[in-house]
């Protein structure tokens, strides 16, 4: 079979939620002289999926190869593939390489996944003086100089020196903002949908096993606690998939929200892509925070899910946001401070409402109690889930991929010095002082 039919194949599996035979079709694919572009078609697919240690594979032997013009991507790849997995001194080291190579800062940002791979302790650490030397070049594009800004605010702010990590951190947003406006009104739009929505629960089907949703506002604790709970023998670990929000879209606020055929089509959709073909566990959990906005279709379409709401002090809910350069556009409120409050607000008044309406296991951590109590924290939400304690952690080599812009914290010990963080900043970013001391409940 000619490899382009290879490939369409594999999508086919992977859309039915058959992501092991999807990866397997693609490593095979790989194997054949299909040439360097089909072969990053595939480190790109598997990368999608998950399977980030084959991905990895393909392009170590890609490096074997004769130089070739694409080698600063394959290089910047395999930053990235390692960086999802923790291995950040990889990671680092074949980022620079991609640099030195010249890989197109604009095209893709790897010189400021630098700053998210440790944190710094020393100013005359090398990161500084690369980062310096790249803002004198004049032909250094808007969107990477950006970027880069970001990444000097993050450092600044690692060595203490707050009054230059929040120059070059209003800054960065200043950009950020002209670069990708967000769109407020389709965010009221959103909400208001969300708001109004009044499909009744679907009878529970036998499944094989139990949905978690993971969500609150972002760098609220999201990735820390799923990637804890993750590591139960258990529990399957998703990641954040972006299958709940197509289902909206397609199913859900297409108009047709008392079509019970339609809706139970959309269930199928889902629970194919959350269960997809490895082995059976208890529960299956989804960590995409921006959940947030689908509680009530959540609880339409699987009454049988656990939903665990995460809270952080808002002010260093809202600083952490302030200081990340997100990709995705539904993140574009993190550049302003009132739009950060304003999503807020929404996101605590979508859940009280479902709170309020009831037909949903709800269970709230608060940020502060999992990183000053962690072992007490997942044992009482093991507890809550029906699973025992984490004597019965996964065994083997087994590294499930971050991908959010909270990987390298929630790859370390767990620490507190982010509480209160807000505080160092109150003077220098007085926006923060506007914002609620409390989170909202």
């Amino acid at each position: 079979m000619r490899p382009e039919p290879m490939l369409q194949q594999a999508a086919d599996l992977r859309n039915q939620g058959r992501w092991g035979a999807a990866a397997q079709q693609v490593i095979e694919l790989a194997r054949a002289d299909i040439g360097l572009p089909l072969k990053m078609e595939c480190v790109n697919f598997l990368k999608n999926i998950e399977r980030g240690e084959s991905a990895l594979s393909i392009c170590r032997q890609l490096l074997d190869q004769p130089v070739d013009p694409q080698r600063p991507m394959i290089l910047a790849r395999m930053g990235s593939l390692e960086q999802s997995l923790g291995r950040f001194a990889e990671a680092r080291g074949h980022y620079l390489e991609a640099i030195e190579a010249g890989f197109d800062l604009d095209a893709w940002p790897i010189h400021a996944a630098l700053a998210h791979l440790q944190r710094y302790t020393d100013s005359s650490h090398p990161d500084l003086a690369l980062f310096e030397q790249l803002e004198a070049r004049p032909q250094l594009g808007t969107s990477a100089r950006t970027a880069l800004w970001f990444a000097r605010a993050k450092a600044f702010d690692d060595l203490g020196e707050d009054a230059q990590a929040a120059r070059w951190l209003r800054q960065a947003n200043q950009q950020e903002r002209q670069l990708r406006p967000w769109d407020r009104s389709a965010w009221q739009a959103g909400i208001e949908r969300a708001r109004s929505w009044s499909a009744g629960a679907l009878k529970v089907e036998a499944h094989q096993g139990r949905p978690l949703f993971v969500l609150g506002m972002p760098r609220s604790g999201t990735t820390l606690l799923a990637e804890r709970l993750g590591r139960h023998a258990e529990i399957a670990q998703r990641g954040e998939l972006p299958f709940l929000d197509y289902v909206a879209r397609q199913w859900g606020y297409a108009g047709l929200p008392g079509d019970t055929s339609n809706l139970q089509q959309a269930t199928h959709f889902y629970r194919a892509h959350l269960y997809q073909d490895d082995a059976p566990r208890k529960v299956y959990l989804d960590k995409n925070p921006m959940n947030l906005r689908y509680l009530g279709l959540i609880a339409s379409l699987f009454p049988d899910a656990a939903v665990i709401v995460c809270r952080r002090e808002p002010r260093d809910t809202a600083l952490s946001l302030y200081f990340q350069q997100f990709a995705h556009t539904d993140y574009g409120f993190a550049q302003d401070f009132s739009d950060i409050a304003e999503v807020a607000r929404d996101a605590a008044s979508l859940f009280e409402q479902t709170r309020a309406g009831g037909g949903l296991d709800l269970y709230e951590v608060e940020y502060e109690a999992l990183v000053a109590e962690p072992q007490t924290t997942l044992d009482s939400l093991l507890d809550w889930l029906g699973l025992d304690s984490f004597a019965a952690m996964r065994t083997g080599t087994e590294i499930t991929s971050i991908g959010t812009a909270s990987l390298w914290q929630a790859r370390q010990d767990i620490y507190t010095r982010s509480i209160g963080r807000w505080q160092r900043y109150a003077q220098l970013l007085p926006e923060l002082l506007e914002l609620p001391s409390v989170p909202p409940h």
